[in-house]
């Protein structure tokens, strides 16, 4: 939050002070930048070169800005699908798992193969060029487990059918040479 003293005004002086006082504390200056996250009462006391006083008091109520909502993540045979809802202007979205950024995207889903299994985090936080929206970032966490590959069995059948393969080929390479055998005796 930035605020400004600029338009305060003396009518027959000249403002020498500009004090500052909220909640969390009192700071002098014709501007007061703080970080606001309720409700609260501000005022500016302005005092003059003779001495002179007036103090102006606002309530400030902060709102919230854009945020990711409604993330859902699915696991599914060790693949993550992520989906979630955004509220505000176009941005792009940083997609981190376990607190390191994995892709930047422009669409409301992203599907991950995660190289380990256990419990993974996700957030996904909404950018543009100026800025990360830090309070419109989501987070949640899902169970990854990598699906259990088996080894390939040899078909019976093909077995078989190579078997029978073999025993002719056999029979029609050695067949000539037993004939010629028994011709010759």
């Amino acid at each position: 939050m930035h605020l400004s003293a600029d338009e305060s005004f003396d009518a027959d002086s000249m403002i020498t002070e500009y004090q500052w006082a909220w909640d969390e504390g009192i700071e002098n200056g014709n501007m007061l930048s703080f970080v606001l996250e309720r409700n609260t009462q501000v005022s500016l006391t302005v005092i003059d070169e003779h001495g002179g006083e007036n103090t102006t008091e606002i309530n400030i109520i902060p709102q919230t800005g854009p945020q990711v909502s409604d993330l859902q993540i699915i696991e599914d045979e060790g693949k993550v699908t992520l989906s979630w809802n955004w509220n505000g202007d176009v941005v792009q979205y940083n997609v981190l798992r376990n607190g390191e950024r994995i892709d930047t995207v422009n669409e409301t889903q992203f599907t991950d193969s995660p190289p380990l299994t256990g419990t993974i985090s996700y957030a996904v936080e909404p950018v543009n060029d100026e800025r990360t929206f830090i309070a419109g970032t989501s987070v949640g966490t899902t169970d990854v487990e990598v699906p259990i590959i088996e080894a390939p069995q040899a078909s019976q059948a093909a077995g078989t059918a190579l078997g029978v393969l073999v025993l002719f080929a056999s029979i029609a390479i050695l067949a000539p040479h037993y004939l010629r055998r028994g011709e010759v005796q």
